[in-house]
C-alpha cells in the first residue's frame, strides 16, 4: 500500500473487515512498501514501488505466489478482494511465474535456453531426459562448459541439455527449491507405466520427467558425464577418447605394379 495516512488508515479498516470474515482460511498481512524492511520481498512478491496498492497471494505449501491484477482489473476494494480470493478457493487462478520473454531461439542450438514460463514445459516432457544447469550471469565458466556438455550429447536423441537465469526466472513451486547457484539437475524420462498425474488431479498435465539433483559440487565435464549415466544408463565417449584402429604395415596389401 502507499505511505499515506489516509490511505493508510482506509486500507488498513479494509483489510480489517476482510481478515476477521476470513479468520482462519486466510492470513491477511497489510504492507508499507516504502518501509525498508521491505526491500528484501519486493522481488519476491513481484512488487514495485510505483503503482501501488497491490494485493499479492502466496501459498506456503506450494510456494506458489498469485497476483491480483492478472486476474482482476479495476479498483481495490473489499468486493473485489473477496472475488479474488472465492477465486483461488474455486481453483480457478493461475500462479504466477516470474520470467523473462521466451528468445525466438531459444532451442535454436545444442545449449537451449528456458525461461521461467516454459521450463515445465520442456522438463515435463514425454520423449528425452533433460539435463539444466540454474545459472546466473556471472557465471560464465559454468554456461561455457555446459555448452561443451550440450555439444557431447548433440546427437543422443533422447538427451536435451539446457541451462536457465534464475535470477530473473523463478521455477514453480512444484519443484524442488534452489539452494544453491549455479546447480544442475536432471529430468530422467520415465516409461509410460511410470507416469503419475501431480497432485492426483486429472485436470492437471502428466509428469513422465522425474526430477534428479546433482549433488556434488564438481561442475566437470566427467562429473556430469557420470551423472547422466548413473541416472539414465547413457553413455557418451570424447571424440579424443575414441582410439581408431590403424593396420600396420605388414596388413596392408602391397601396392601392384605393372612390369615393363
Amino acid at each position: 500500500m502507499p505511505d499515506s495516512p489516509i490511505l493508510k488508515e482506509e486500507y488498513s479498516e479494509m483489510m480489517q473487515d476482510i481478515g476477521n470474515k476470513q479468520r482462519g482460511k486466510f492470513l491477511v498481512i497489510l504492507c508499507n512498501v516504502e518501509a525498508p524492511e521491505m526491500d528484501y520481498a519486493m522481488n519476491f512478491l513481484s512488487l514495485e514501488r510505483e503503482g501501488v496498492p497491490y494485493v499479492r497471494l502466496y501459498v506456503r505449501t506450494t510456494d506458489s505466489l498469485y497476483r491480483m491484477e492478472d486476474s482482476f482489473v479495476g479498483e481495490i476494494n473489499e468486493q473485489s478482494v473477496t472475488d479474488f480470493l472465492t477465486a483461488f478457493k474455486d481453483g480457478k487462478l493461475k500462479p504466477y511465474v516470474k520470467s523473462q520473454e521466451l528468445p525466438d531461439d531459444w532451442n535454436a542450438t545444442s545449449l537451449k535456453t528456458l525461461v521461467g514460463s516454459n521450463y515445465g514445459e520442456v522438463v515435463h516432457n514425454r520423449t528425452v531426459n533433460v539435463l539444466v544447469l540454474l545459472h546466473k550471469a556471472e557465471n560464465l565458466d559454468v554456461v561455457s562448459l555446459f555448452e561443451e556438455i550440450a555439444e557431447l550429447f548433440k546427437y543422443v536423441e533422447n538427451i536435451l541439455v539446457a541451462k536457465i537465469d534464475v535470477e530473473h526466472n523463478a521455477l514453480h513451486g512444484r519443484f524442488h527449491p534452489i539452494e544453491k547457484v549455479p546447480s544442475v539437475r536432471l529430468y530422467e524420462l520415465l516409461s509410460s507405466g511410470d507416469a503419475v498425474v501431480e497432485d492426483g488431479r486429472s485436470d492437471r498435465p502428466e509428469r513422465t520427467n522425474t526430477e534428479r539433483l546433482y549433488e556434488s559440487d564438481d561442475l566437470t565435464a566427467e562429473g556430469m558425464r557420470k551423472f547422466i549415466e548413473q541416472t539414465t544408463g547413457i553413455t557418451v565417449q570424447r571424440k579424443e577418447e575414441t582410439v581408431e584402429e590403424v593396420p600396420i604395415i605388414s596388413e596392408i596389401e602391397p601396392e601392384k605394379r605393372e612390369e615393363l
